[in-house]
């Protein structure tokens, strides 16, 4: 439970700053 809620957390935060460089260099 705890461990998943990290992962997916963590996922989510990767996610949101790969989006985020993506969006400046575009």
């Amino acid at each position: 439970g705890s461990s998943s809620l990290t992962s997916f957390v963590a996922v989510g935060l990767v996610l949101n700053v790969h989006m985020r460089r993506y969006e400046v260099v575009r």
